[in-house]
């Protein structure tokens, strides 16, 4: 009986390391950390939405009028929109990874039929994108988690 390269530890090494050159596979490996999606969205709607009102550009959505203000005195005419009033766009809030994709989404419809959404000319995805200081963030964690996610796919020597 005769055993071929493939068969040995070498062989082994070998399948795993073409795993890495799949960059789609590892991508979707890693992004399959639901700790790193909560992490994008909690930057996304705390740091960008809640605490600064700015789009993935970092251009302030829109503020609160002295009208709003009269109707709702929680929101202070000047001050920035948060996007979070009842807190349903926020848990609306989902994402979905493919091999080399990353779909960040959530349900704007009651928003967008609103006069502020439309005056403001608000663009969903660039709310749901990240800012570049948020982007610095991520490919900070993302480094960490390739290099894990290549020492899971690579066997201990």
């Amino acid at each position: 009986m005769s055993v071929g390269l493939i068969d040995t530890n070498l062989g082994l090494l070998l399948q795993r390391t073409k795993l890495l050159l799949d960059y789609k596979r590892i991508w979707y490996i890693v992004f399959q950390d639901k700790v790193l999606q909560n992490q994008i969205l909690f930057w996304i709607q705390q740091d960008q939405l809640f605490k600064e009102g700015v789009n993935e550009d970092n251009d302030v959505i829109g503020t609160y009028s002295q009208f709003t203000q009269m109707i709702n005195p929680e929101k202070v005419a000047g001050e920035h929109y948060t996007l979070f009033d009842s807190g349903d766009f926020y848990r609306s809030m989902l994402i979905t990874v493919g091999f080399g994709t990353l779909l960040i989404d959530a349900d704007t419809v009651k928003m967008e039929s609103e006069n502020w959404w439309r005056d403001n000319d608000i663009k969903k995805d660039k709310i749901l994108g990240l800012t570049d200081e948020n982007k610095t963030k991520l490919a900070q964690k993302l480094t960490f988690a390739y290099r894990k996610a290549i020492k899971e796919i690579l066997p201990k020597y």
